[in-house]
């Protein structure tokens, strides 16, 4: 059974990236922690690690042309323990026959990502260049 340890973030796509920012950080008190406007992505963060929610402009995570009808969730995050934990949700997933699509970013994350039985896209995730969650600071 997959067990992630908590639900590590919110992916959300916006039409409009600085209305949006303004809105949770008042509303919510998150704070910016990673601003990427060049590639229309902000990450958001209570500090504790590198981002509870990130917003990103209208279709962009896809690295299409930008849609400013695209709103709505991207992705939830689930954290992992660990790579094995991750190397065993995936062959899990596999073996009931779910299509899995397999990422490394460039901080090192690794993730994998599938979809709910409606089509919303899950991913699970570990940190493996710091052994934990990363840091506010991405690091």
């Amino acid at each position: 059974m997959i067990r992630p340890q908590r639900l590590g973030h919110v992916v959300l796509r916006v039409r409009d990236l600085d209305r949006s920012l303004a809105f949770y950080t008042r509303v919510t008190g998150l704070k910016i922690a990673a601003d990427k406007r060049e590639t229309g992505q902000s990450f958001l963060s209570y500090g504790d690690d590198h981002h509870a929610l990130a917003l990103f402009e209208g279709g962009r995570d896809d690295a299409g042309p930008v849609d400013r009808r695209l709103t709505g969730m991207s992705h939830t995050g689930w954290e992992v323990e660990d790579p094995r934990a991750l190397d065993a949700a995936r062959e899990a997933l596999e073996s009931e026959g779910m299509e899995v699509e397999q990422r490394t970013d460039a901080a090192g994350r690794r993730s994998i990502l599938f979809p709910d039985p409606d089509g919303n896209r899950v991913e699970l995730y570990c940190d493996t260049d710091t052994g934990g969650r990363v840091g506010r600071d991405g690091s």
